[in-house]
């Protein structure tokens, strides 16, 4: 196969069509990301970075490296912030502890452990 000219036309062709792989990909990582969180409004980017490099053996050009990397800015996902109480000890144990119908976590410290009031129920039942 002739050798052809790096372009913008003969791009999908370099390495194999790996640069034309990993561009698709991520094509479909920021369309699906639209499509999930259509409520997020910043920018999704996709940036194609060409690095080229001289290869010179004893003063004299022999040729340049190129290397292609394809990446994308999609903005984060995360949660909410949410509360959590601290508990040293006790029926809880230790750790912090949320309440997972709430933002807000408040448990009393002489509330029933996480489980405890569960198995007092089963036991109130097996009477």
């Amino acid at each position: 196969m002739p050798a052809k000219r790096l372009t913008l036309k003969t791009l999908h062709e370099f390495d194999g069509g790996t640069t034309a792989v990993m561009f698709d990909r991520i094509m479909t990582r920021i369309h699906d990301d639209i499509v999930q969180r259509p409520f997020l409004k910043n920018a999704r980017k996709l940036n194609l970075e060409i690095s080229t490099k001289p290869v010179v053996t004893e003063g004299e050009l022999e040729g340049i490296e190129v290397t292609m990397q394809v990446n994308a800015s999609i903005p984060k996902e995360a949660t909410r912030t949410n509360k959590c109480q601290p508990l040293n000890g006790g029926s809880h144990g230790r750790g912090m502890f949320f309440d997972p119908d709430s933002r807000h976590c408040v448990i009393a410290p002489n509330q029933p452990g996480l489980f405890q009031a569960e198995q007092n129920e089963a036991d109130d039942s097996d009477d």
